[in-house]
Parts: C-alpha cells; structure tokens; sequence
C-alpha cells in the first residue's frame, strides 16, 4: 500500500512529497525493487545525485530483471543523457537477460537503436528502421540519423523529423531531445565554419525552446524534466578526472618499473646494463705510457 502511494505520488509529479515517501520506505528496510527503482529515478533528476539514483536502478533491475522493463527503459535515458553510452548498451547484454528477454521485441528494439548511436551508418539504420513501427523505434531512427557521417542535410532534416514525430507521440520525442547529442558530437557540425556555427546556434534554439515546452507538457516525467545539460556537463568532469587519474596511475606505475627501483641492489643492475670494458689502445691515441711509470 505504502509503496503504490509513493509510486501514485511520483506519476503525479509529486516529486518532493514522492522521495520523502520512498525514503521512509528505505530507512525502514524496505528494499523492494519498486523502491529502489523509484528512490533512483527521483535522485537521478539532479545532476549531483544522478550516479547514486543510477546505483539504486541497477540494483532495482538486478533483483527484479524480468520485471523490470520501465525501469530498464527509465535506466537508459539516464545513461544516454549523461552520455555513456556503453552503460546503457550493458543493460540489455545477454548476461543480464534471459533468453526470452533476449529475443524479445523490446529488448530487440533497443538493441537495433543502440547499435545504430553507436556504430551509425546507412546499414545500421536501414536495419533500425525495418524494425516493427513503434515509438521506441522512431526515438532511435531520428537520434542515429543525427549522428550519420556525410549527410549534410543534418540536423536539420532530424529536426523536422522530431517535429513530426511529437505530433504523433509527444512524450517518447520529448525524452528524445532529453538525450539529444551536443553539436560538438554532430559530424555535419563539426567542421570549423560561420555556416556550421549558425547552424549550431539553430539548433541550440530549438533544444531551448522545445525541451521547455516539453517540460511544461510533461511535468510529471522525470526524464523529460531532467537537466540534461548540467548532467552532462558533470559526467564530462568526471570522465576527465577519471582519465587524469588514470594517467598519474600509469605514470607511477611506469616510474616505479624502473630498474633502479627494484628490491635489492639497485645500482648493480644499472651498472650490468651500462658498464663498457675500456677499447685497447690504438696507435692514434699516441704512446702508451703505463700507469706506473707515470711520476
């Protein structure tokens, strides 16, 4: 009962009153998937608690996996708008999935959407786009087209793709532009030119003035009300520090291989390595004179 309440309350967008309901839940030990998904979701619309609200979904789906395909779905917008796409590509790995979830239309329609953002091309989505009409499909034909290499007809052409779609099927468009790439990860836009910045600067418009509209339409959708640029903008720093880490790890790593590091006598293995026996002398170097003959 309590946590119907606290998912009604969530669905209304009852955002504050929904997370002090679920909290109540989990401080009391109640760690159903239904809470973990939905104490996930609420964190996951802050970009400062995006990752915790990602941990607690995973640990929803890794309970519930069969039972999970919103929270699968929810999961993957929030990987998408943080731009890892390769999270969002493990959730449906067959590891995770059994073998009807596997071959399921579902599972395979994100599959195709996902293959496709990852690896774009005319094949990839051609076989996107062959796909079963559904919403879900629609969402990845336009996001992948975006991202195809030689067709300078984008963004624009997407853009006047979504805004058809949104007439068809308003809330699954506005979780598209919720995860829509940056114009620094567009290859029509990424060539240095005036014509190429007023085109971004375009396309910066229409996000601001759509993704507003979107909220206002769909208040109670977490993934829509999300601040996709803030939350961007923290999974790039953290990526960052992460690769600076990486490298200071490597660097220490290389730095302590050295030789003269290793246990024992350093110096003696420096030395094997580097000492020359002296040449003989030769008759260009001048008359030897013995050492001991030298006053």
């Amino acid at each position: 009962m309590r946590i119907a309440l606290a998912g009604q309350l969530l669905e209304e967008g009852s955002f504050d009153q929904a997370f002090e309901a679920y909290e109540r839940l989990n401080q009391n030990g109640e760690r159903a998937p239904e809470v973990l998904a939905g104490l996930g979701l609420l964190l996951s619309a802050q970009p400062v608690a995006a990752y915790a609200g990602s941990d607690l979904m995973e640990q929803s789906l890794a309970k519930a996996p069969k039972e999970s395909e919103a929270v699968r779905e929810q999961l993957m917008l929030l990987y998408l708008a943080m731009g890892r796409l390769e999270s969002a590509r493990a959730l449906i790995h067959p590891d995770r999935l059994s073998v009807e979830q596997v071959y399921s239309p579902g599972i395979t329609r994100l599959r195709l959407g996902l293959n496709c953002m990852r690896s774009p091309g005319r094949r990839s989505l051609q076989r996107l786009s062959e796909a079963p009409a559904h919403p879900r499909r629609e969402f990845f034909v336009i996001l992948c087209s975006l991202l195809q290499r030689g067709d300078r007809t984008q963004p624009e052409a997407a853009i006047q793709q979504w805004r058809e779609f949104r007439q068809l099927e308003a809330q699954t468009a506005c979780e598209a532009l919720s995860v829509w790439p940056p114009a620094d990860q567009l290859p029509a836009l990424q060539r240095s030119t005036a014509v190429n910045a007023k085109r971004s600067r375009g396309m910066a418009a229409f996000l601001r003035v759509e993704r507003a509209r979107c909220r206002e339409d769909f208040p109670g959708e977490i993934s829509i009300q999300r601040d996709t640029v803030g939350l961007r903008g923290l999974a790039t720093a953290r990526r960052q520090a992460a690769q600076s880490e990486g490298q200071a790890a490597r660097t220490a790593e290389e730095l302590f291989a050295i030789d003269a590091y290793d246990p024992g006598d350093p110096g003696a293995e420096i030395e094997k390595r580097t000492y020359r026996p002296p040449s003989p002398p030769s008759a260009s170097d001048g008359p030897f004179i013995p050492l001991t003959e030298i006053p």
